[in-house]
């Protein structure tokens, strides 16, 4: 379970580092993997997401780099990261639509090789295709649908040494979403780590 938790987490963490002031949105995000089917409520609202599980929600504020896990049953909350403005949301390159590659063009860094692949429509979103081929032993590709209109990637593939990882948002809506879902709930406790 803990391996199902690490994978979900890096899935997360690809469409969080995709997305730059996407639209307003809700969708559900369904992974699969070895270990089952999982499901999550996605709320999106400028700088904001939310990440809704059955044991806890996610808050993260694209700016500041800032994450909010809240645990509804312990009425908790851990926050983690800077209080400045993050160094991913500094850098020029926040996101596949940055990139500005053609079809066919790849790039290659320490990191690996990314390849621009044909456009795809994934639901009713027209999206630009990536692959990245990292160079770290053990890994294969990992494959992202990046919608231009959303902002963000609405599907993603990966394989890992725990088999094949996708991810995908399905029911999407568009429209504003409450203020109310991105902030912490009255009454709760922050909890410190202390590492």
């Amino acid at each position: 379970m803990r391996k199902t938790i690490i994978s979900i987490t890096l899935l997360i963490s690809v469409l969080i580092a995709t997305s730059v002031q996407a639209a307003e949105y809700s969708a559900t995000m369904v992974t699969k993997s070895s270990e089952g089917t999982f499901k999550a409520k996605i709320f999106v609202k400028g700088k904001w997401h939310r990440h809704e599980q059955p044991e806890a929600v996610i808050l993260f504020d694209e700016e500041t780099g800032k994450t909010y896990s809240i645990v509804p049953a312990e009425k908790i909350y851990i926050e983690m990261g800077e209080d400045e403005e993050s160094e991913e949301s500094q850098s020029t390159l926040n996101s596949p639509e940055d990139l500005k590659m053609e079809v066919g063009q790849t790039m290659s860094d320490e990191d690996g090789k990314i390849e621009r692949l044909p456009s795809e429509t994934v639901g009713k979103y027209r999206c630009d295709v990536y692959r990245h081929t990292p160079q770290e032993e053990g890994f294969g590709p990992s494959t992202i649908w990046f919608s231009p209109k959303l902002k963000t990637a609405v599907k993603a593939v990966s394989e890992t040494p725990m088999g094949t990882i996708t991810m995908e948002y399905v029911d999407i809506e568009e429209g504003p979403q409450d203020e109310k879902l991105f902030t912490i709930p009255e009454g709760y406790s922050k909890m410190e780590l202390n590492f």
